[in-house]
């Protein structure tokens, strides 16, 4: 989080940036726990839910790298891609 100090607003670093730099800024939190869903829930769900073509990319990409080669009858990161395809 960024502390904004004139306004006190704190804004995501992924807001800040231009789009090319959002989806690397996004995708980046999935490899904060590799394996661990988890962490989706905690990190990467704002992000899903964001009205930004980049940072919703983003954040698909971290849910993909963050539950790449997770074996689980309940596939997490299937569920939430598909929601978010439609």
């Amino acid at each position: 989080m960024i502390d904004d100090e004139e306004s006190g607003d704190k804004r995501s670093f992924a807001l800040t940036v231009t789009e090319e730099l959002q989806i690397a800024a996004v995708a980046s939190l999935g490899l904060l726990c590799p394996w661990n869903t988890a962490t989706i829930d905690d990190h990467l769900m704002q992000y899903l839910d964001n009205e930004g073509k980049y940072i919703k990319a983003g954040a698909s990409l971290g849910v993909g790298i963050c539950s790449a080669g997770v074996n689980d009858d309940n596939d997490i990161a299937f569920g939430l891609l598909s929601d978010s395809a439609q």
